[in-house]
């Protein structure tokens, strides 16, 4: 059990590879205390300051991210949001590894990678032996 509790964290991308430019799009953040018991919840569109890449995934269109937040103007948030809590996610290394590199274009690349987190996808397979 996590002393804070957890936030539950899921991100859309313009692409799979932060390394070649790939943004975040869309974040969204669900804040559970240490029982499991829903706190908060909230979401936004970002403005990725690039193409949105293949529509046909993520179904977010340019226009829908013209007038939405950066990162940087979000991270305050994000970073508060998840300050003490468990990171909890399905496939959590990718979207942890896509908060770490937006992080790190703001020069804070260290502000998650001490966070502990849990990934449900690898929970699925642990306790449903699914392969």
């Amino acid at each position: 059990m996590a002393k804070n509790g957890y936030v539950v964290v899921d991100l859309e991308t313009t692409g799979l590879h932060e390394d070649r430019g790939d943004r975040i799009i869309e974040i969204a953040m669900l804040s559970l205390d240490p029982e499991g018991r829903f706190e908060d919840v909230w979401t936004s569109l970002v403005n990725p300051e690039r193409s949105v890449g293949p529509t046909s995934i993520h179904h977010i269109r340019p226009e829908d991210v013209v007038g939405a937040p950066r990162f940087a103007d979000l991270a305050p948030k994000i970073l508060r949001t998840l300050e003490g809590r468990v990171f909890a996610g399905h496939n959590a290394a990718f979207d942890h590894l896509f908060l770490s590199a937006e992080l790190h274009r703001m020069g804070r690349e260290d502000a998650i990678d001490s966070i502990p987190r849990v990934c449900t996808m690898m929970q699925c397979r642990r306790f449903f032996r699914v392969s």
